[in-house]
């Protein structure tokens, strides 16, 4: 696993109240100190002001000194309301639909050669969503350079959750605490980059799989990453989607699951013909009738 990444809190946060600067630093901490044992147990803060969603995004990320600096002079926050299709059914989460959307321009990608990939270093837009009552991730982003459709389209996340219990994988709903790893350091194992991918989708989830000898029904706090728009000629159709454990950094899974139907395509809006040319092989239509295009 790479090298965990630094964070620093400016000094301008000191000012605050006793109580914010000790959850920032305790979350700036957790991500950049590798073997802070206290750190794992950091609770979310409650009631998130603007500094503190930004804060929390640099945190999240594992942006290094020279990153947060530039970052925050290139940056835009705005409080949203929630597009509850990303969301995790009702029963899941907990939050006020209401977020702080902090988008980081600019922000550099630098991934270590693997034993998948080669070395590779992108410059690309970042939106994070945070639950402005719980400090909750709802998601982060790294957003497409280019509008147009992006091939496959994206499920939501209860579609995305109703599948996956089918094979045995569980969210579980989203952690009370915070991840020991950013998601900069489980980028440094992935088996896909930043630049392969059209957009990204990362969430911060608990998470089992029962059919893991490994792990067994044990409850994990994971980053689950999607990579989207992906050359569609691949054995992934697409998309790679890749979960981490967010205390260790090591990779549990990686696969195409859950797999895109050509349901979710004709949802979409996407025609057998166009997905026959983009995939490079002949769908034929009692095929594109009742098949998915993998798993």
């Amino acid at each position: 696993m790479g090298k965990l990444r630094g964070y620093w809190i400016m000094e301008s946060r000191c000012r605050r109240t006793c109580r914010w600067v000790k959850r920032v630093v305790c979350l700036g901490l957790l991500l950049g100190a590798a073997g802070y044992a206290s750190a794992a147990e950091a609770e979310l803060p409650t009631g998130v002001d603007r500094e503190l969603a930004i804060d929390m995004s640099l945190a999240y990320m594992g942006a290094d000194a020279a990153t947060a600096k530039h970052v925050r002079e290139n940056l835009h926050v705005q409080k949203t309301t929630c597009d509850t299709s990303l969301l995790l059914p009702s029963d899941l989460r907990s939050g006020s639909g209401i977020a702080w959307q902090v988008i980081l321009s600019d922000f550099t990608f630098t991934q270590p050669k693997n034993d998948w990939i080669e070395s590779s270093r992108y410059v690309r837009d970042v939106q994070v969503t945070i639950d402005s009552a719980t400090g909750t991730l709802v998601e982060i982003r790294v957003l497409p350079i280019s509008a147009g459709r992006i091939f496959p389209p994206e499920l939501t996340a209860a579609k995305e959750a109703s599948r996956l219990r089918r094979d045995g994988e569980d969210y579980v709903g989203y952690p009370a605490d915070t991840p020991h790893v950013s998601f900069l350091s489980v980028l440094d194992t992935a088996d896909a980059t930043v630049g392969q991918a059209s957009k990204v989708v990362v969430r911060l989830l608990t998470w089992r799989d029962e059919n893991s000898i490994a792990s067994g029904s044990e409850v994990r706090t994971v980053w689950v990453v999607h990579f989207y728009g992906m050359d569609p000629k691949g054995w992934h159709h697409g998309h790679v989607r890749t979960v981490y454990d967010a205390q260790t950094g090591s990779m549990l899974r990686t696969g195409c699951s859950p797999g895109i139907t050509y349901d979710d395509l004709r949802e979409a809006g996407w025609t057998r013909q166009e997905c026959s040319r983009l995939t490079g092989q002949t769908i034929p239509e009692h095929v594109w009738e009742r098949h998915s295009p993998g798993r």
